[in-house]
């Protein structure tokens, strides 16, 4: 037994790795320390928003240099120990009969059975099944009990002026890895050539369109979704596959009331009734014509080709000239004020210029239904709500189903990238969201609902759960850029259209708060920024009485001020306001279109029957 022990120890002292240094310890202790500080803010700052795949690889290129001075440390990489060469020794085992010594043995024959039982040639084998037969019973070993359920997500804060408003609890599905693209042929592609033919008739309509959508009430939410984010298909079939053609003006469908001032006889009658005029309505005719001659031969608009993708660094962010590659989220703008004005890929004189933007934005989407395009990390969401609004749009007021399956996995993309817990939208698919962003997707989700595409019930309740989070003031009439956040004009202005947008009850006290915020700061009194301006139209446009006539006074003067009347920039804006580096020519062209058309571009949703 004493020679087995000491070959056991002998073999394990061979086999034992030898400890780390106390320096080494520490340089890899403090690597590991920098790695995982590192991590932290790469996931929840700023700095990991730019340039997100280089500063990985950089950390993993680290983490790697740690394990090579640990393995290194360990002698990992040195020869493999081996066992030390011992003489050969035999073992001889007798009974207790025979270590008391046997009489009838002779030493002659004992020395016989030991060369016996020494060769393997002569050993008999056991009777199968008792090679290994246990000597006690071993119980199963008892796994102990783990929870391996995440701790869940905890809503954002409520402000102190929200007290009163109760969140509710919602537990939204978890997004998929990857959205399901459906096979070729259900792709509803326009055609790139249509015959002359295809500008005067229309596809089977729509069998129906969802006009009023549900309206969601803010103090009686479920605890709970019961419905899982999944978009009832519109019943339509497309129009490649069906030789049947309606005329335009078929009974079975009727353009949404949302955007019945659109048409021309009711935009003569509401232009001068809503604040417009023979000037302002000059002005929007100008910027159209000069956006239809800077179509691209692809039938897009491109920032770069047009002063765009300048950074600038407003507020004190380096974007890297985000809006040089954004080119569908422009050219959804676009298309969004020649909508806006009545022009569709079927009326209007510029029914070609549209027809060829449809195109290009249907041609520019992804697999899983996103319509960015080339767009970098801060415009990638941008873009696609941009042209996730203008197609659909589009799809609302003609009813053309070749546009139904593309409206429809972009709106699925748009309810999948939500964040799952807070409701918001930001850079990418699941990141918590910011208010700008989400007004974007907002109301490119509403006009998908009006050409027929469903909402989930998630996606309704969680769009109020954000909503809420960024409400300040007495009344929650303000709003901010992200939750707890200082609020900003521009951010209760676009606060106060998704109100709208969402069918929320008119809460006086709280439209008052805002609007007066508002008019601190008019047109003219402040930088050109026609991202505020825009989405202040649409929200004093809702409101109407004299807040909009102070405002709307203000507005055309200034725009109409603004606007270039010499070649080669007749009819545009220049880009030199807050984001118009960004963007470009076509981008303050497009924005200040439509802050003159919002006359009759939508109908104030709070008067609507």
């Amino acid at each position: 037994m004493a020679n087995v022990s000491l070959i056991g120890a002998d073999l394990l002292d061979g086999l034992r790795l030898p400890h780390l240094s106390g320096t080494w310890s520490l340089v890899i202790w403090i690597g590991l320390v920098v790695l995982t500080i590192s991590l932290l803010i790469l996931t929840r700052t700023r700095w990991g928003q730019s340039k997100p795949i280089s500063k990985c690889i950089a950390l993993s290129v680290f983490a790697h240099l740690l394990l090579m001075v640990y393995a290194y440390c360990t002698h990992l990489w040195t020869a493999p120990p081996t066992l030390a060469v011992y003489d050969t020794f035999q073992i001889k085992i007798v009974s207790e009969s025979e270590s008391q010594g046997n009489p009838d043995v002779s030493p002659e024959q004992d020395q016989a059975a030991s060369e016996t039982a020494s060769d393997p040639s002569t050993l008999q084998p056991k009777p199968a099944g008792e090679e290994f037969l246990p000597t006690e019973t071993e119980s199963p070993p008892v796994k102990a009990s783990v929870t391996d359920e995440p701790d869940p997500e905890p809503d954002p804060p409520s402000t102190a002026e929200l007290a009163e408003v109760a969140e509710p609890a919602v537990e939204a599905p978890a997004p998929p890895k990857a959205l399901e693209a459906p096979a070729p042929d259900e792709l509803a592609e326009l055609p790139l050539e249509p015959s002359p033919a295809d500008l005067l008739a229309t596809p089977e309509p729509l069998a129906s369109v969802a006009d009023t959508g549900d309206d969601v009430d803010v103090d009686s939410l479920p605890a709970e979704i019961v419905e899982s984010p999944v978009l009832k298909p519109v019943p339509v079939k497309p129009v490649l596959e069906s030789p049947v053609r309606k005329p335009v003006t078929a009974p079975s469908y009727q353009r949404p009331s949302l955007y019945q001032y659109r048409s021309q006889a009711q935009r003569e009658q509401t232009l001068e009734k809503f604040g417009g005029n023979a000037r302002s309505e000059a002005a929007v005719h100008a910027a159209l014509q000069w956006l239809a001659n800077h179509q691209g031969d692809a039938g897009g608009w491109s920032p770069r080709a047009l002063e765009g993708g300048v950074e600038r660094r407003i507020g004190g962010h380096d974007r890297k000239g985000a809006g040089s590659q954004a080119d569908t989220g422009i050219s959804g703008l676009v298309l969004l004020a020649f909508l806006g004005n009545g022009h569709t890929q079927w009326e209007g004189v510029h029914r070609e210029v549209v027809k060829k933007g449809l195109e290009y934005l249907a041609r520019q989407q992804a697999k899983d239904g996103n319509l960015a395009g080339s767009a970098r990390l801060f415009a990638r969401m941008y873009c696609h709500g941009m042209a996730t609004l203008a197609l659909s749009e589009a799809y609302a007021m003609t009813g053309d189903a070749r546009l139904a399956n593309t409206v429809q996995r972009a709106a699925r993309y748009t309810m999948w990238a939500q964040h799952p817990s807070s409701g918001g939208w930001r850079y990418q698919a699941g990141d918590r969201g910011d208010m700008s962003q989400f007004g974007w997707q907002v109301m490119a989700l509403r006009s998908a609902q009006f050409a027929g595409v469903e909402w989930s019930t998630a996606t309704r309740q969680l769009n109020t759960r954000f909503l809420r989070s960024v409400l300040h003031g007495k009344a929650g009439g303000l709003a901010s850029y992200r939750p707890l956040q200082q609020p900003s004009r521009t951010m209760t202005a676009e606060a106060m259209v998704c109100r709208a947008f969402l069918n929320w009850p008119r809460n006086e006290a709280a439209i008052q708060e805002g609007v007066q915020y508002i008019l601190r700061e008019l047109p003219g009194s402040g930088k050109k920024n026609f991202y505020y301006w825009y989405y202040a139209s649409l929200a004093l446009h809702q409101v109407q009485g004299a807040a909009w006539q102070r405002w709307n006074q203000a507005l055309q003067a200034e725009l109409l001020r603004l606007q270039r009347h010499e070649d080669p920039w007749e009819g545009s804006w220049d880009p030199d306001t807050v984001w118009g580096a960004y963007g470009g020519r076509a981008y303050s062209t497009a924005m200040a279109a439509l802050c003159l058309e919002v006359y009759y571009r939508y109908l104030p949703l709070y008067q609507q029957p």
